[in-house]
């Protein structure tokens, strides 16, 4: 899995802790908890998507104001 010091576009990544796979911020606070990796994975990629377009949105009003 990438690591969010590597790649700063990525507001959220899986880490995998006995067992289970763990959707993490940034900060290190657990989202959410997946049996399997796919999910966990997918999950991740939802809500690094939603980050990056509300980033994008929320810059685009902000520059326009």
């Amino acid at each position: 899995m990438p690591d969010v010091k590597d790649d700063p576009r990525l507001a959220y990544i899986v880490q995998q802790r006995n067992a289970r796979f763990e959707v993490c911020a940034a900060s290190g606070r657990i989202i959410l908890v997946c049996e399997d990796e796919g999910s966990a994975s997918h999950y991740a990629s939802l809500l690094n998507e939603a980050h990056r377009a509300g980033y994008k949105s929320g810059y685009r009003d902000g520059r326009n104001k």
